[in-house]
């Protein structure tokens, strides 16, 4: 099994390391996304953060809990952070800064459906756009990333553990919220 610990030391591994994509795989369907934004959020202050999700009102479900009404492009503070949310959708990411520290992108699934040239466009766009590093996460580990082997550097596996809350039973990851 792949334990939280173990996934997290190969996520800081990989942040130290000069490797550009992780991918984030296992069965820990909805903690991984999570994961994935605190590996960001555990860096120095002042990093813009992107999070290309499949769709926008999908990053609306991921955080409900925090009351806000998400939109494309516009900069939330998360931590000591800048988060800017876009999607798969080419037609969206002239919403974003055309240069952040680091990006996710959840579901990976979603990608995965679009046709190949829309799949490369989009993982050609992260590679220009992002500085730092580049984490996909799966949602299911579905095994359909055979597209992504010339782009991963590393692979991370993050298991379910007996002592994972329920998904609803999760509480607010992080401290985010409208800039003023």
């Amino acid at each position: 099994m792949n334990t939280r610990k173990e996934a997290e030391a190969a996520l800081a591994e990989f942040m130290d390391s000069n490797e550009k994509v992780a991918l984030l795989t296992g069965t820990n369907e909805y903690r991984k996304r999570v994961l994935a934004l605190e590996t960001f959020v555990k860096q120095e202050a002042g990093l813009n953060i992107l999070f290309r999700a499949n769709y926008i009102d999908n990053f609306q479900v991921y955080y409900a809990h925090f009351d806000i009404k998400f939109k494309v492009g516009k900069p939330y503070r998360l931590e000591n952070h800048t988060l800017y949310i876009d999607t798969i959708r080419e037609n969206s990411w002239d919403k974003s800064p055309l240069e952040v520290d680091h990006a996710v992108l959840y579901p990976l699934e979603g990608a995965s459906l679009l046709k190949e040239r829309a799949r490369l466009k989009l993982m050609d766009d992260l590679l220009r756009r992002v500085s730092g590093k580049i984490i996909l996460v799966d949602h299911g580990s579905t095994g359909e990333n055979a597209w992504l082997s010339d782009f991963v550097d590393r692979r991370v596996s993050y298991d379910v553990e007996e002592d994972d809350p329920v998904f609803s039973q999760l509480k607010k990851e992080f401290d985010m919220d409208y800039i003023e």
